[in-house]
């Protein structure tokens, strides 16, 4: 198997994650949950580009481009932006961009 070979498998391998989001539940006492896939290199490069000059923007905009619910659809729009730039707390805010560019490590990959 070549490297780059290996390179696409593991990013198969790596799949989407579930995270919780501290802080905020559900009327029904259950967390609110967000599901990712790892970032690519373009998706890094396209939110670089947008955001080059405006760190805050970049974490939104990963929160945007990234954040999927259960069935895969966005959790956020663009429409959302200003609401999570002004209104939300940034703790959280921050707290969800850094998980969505964590790697997960292999134990949370397998469930543990």
């Amino acid at each position: 198997m070549k490297l780059i070979e290996a390179l696409v498998a593991r990013a198969a391998d790596m799949g989407t994650r579930r995270i919780e989001v501290p802080e905020v539940a559900q009327p029904d006492g259950r967390p609110y949950a967000i599901y990712v896939s790892p970032m690519t290199v373009a998706e890094q490069r396209e939110l670089s580009r947008r955001y080059k000059d405006d760190p805050h923007s970049y974490l939104i905009g990963a929160i945007i481009m990234k954040a999927r619910d259960e069935k895969g659809e966005p959790v956020f729009t663009l429409e959302d932006r200003d609401t999570l730039m002004r209104r939300c707390p940034a703790s959280i805010v921050q707290w969800m961009a850094a998980e969505i560019s964590r790697v997960a490590t292999v134990e949370e990959r397998a469930g543990n």
